[in-house]
């Protein structure tokens, strides 16, 4: 599904349908993993840039949980509470 960098840096490798990858870059949110630019990967890894406030945070946590369903995750957490394309929009 992916990692999260170094707190000073803060960006994040994930793996996502290659809709929502590209969808993340046209936004600028994210660019391609470099072994997707050499050709050595499909489509699907992304680096997602480091949130710097609380609302990049939030749509962060939503793309994040959109990695763990396209990995094949439960689409509600422990709690109860709906994640990913299930959650109601807030």
């Amino acid at each position: 599904m992916g990692h999260i960098h170094p707190r000073h840096d803060g960006s994040l490798h994930l793996i996502l349908p290659t809709p929502d990858a590209e969808r993340l870059i046209e936004l600028g949110w994210a660019e391609f993993h470099n072994i997707v630019t050499r050709g050595l990967a499909p489509p699907v890894m992304v680096m997602v840039y480091g949130p710097r406030d609380e609302h990049e945070l939030a749509v962060l946590k939503q793309v994040v949980e959109l990695a763990y369903l396209a990995a094949g995750g439960n689409d509600h957490a422990a709690d109860g509470h709906a994640i990913g394309a299930t959650a109601p929009a807030g």
